[in-house]
C-alpha cells in the first residue's frame, strides 16, 4: 500500500490560503435562528399568560 502523498512545502512569501466565504445562507441563518427564538418566546409567554 503507498504512502499518502503530502502537498508541497509553501514558500516564506507565499500567504496563506484564504477561509471559504460564508454564502448567503450562513448570513441569513445568522439572522433567522435569533428571530426564531425570539418568537418562539413570545408564543409560550402569551400562552403561559392567558392561561393564568
Amino acid at each position: 500500500m503507498p504512502a499518502p502523498e503530502e502537498p508541497p512545502p509553501r514558500s516564506a512569501t507565499e500567504p496563506p490560503p484564504r477561509p471559504p466565504k460564508s454564502g448567503f445562507l450562513d448570513k441569513a441563518a445568522y439572522i433567522a435562528a435569533p428571530g426564531t427564538v425570539a418568537i418562539a418566546l413570545l408564543y409560550y409567554f402569551g400562552n403561559v399568560y392567558q392561561h393564568a
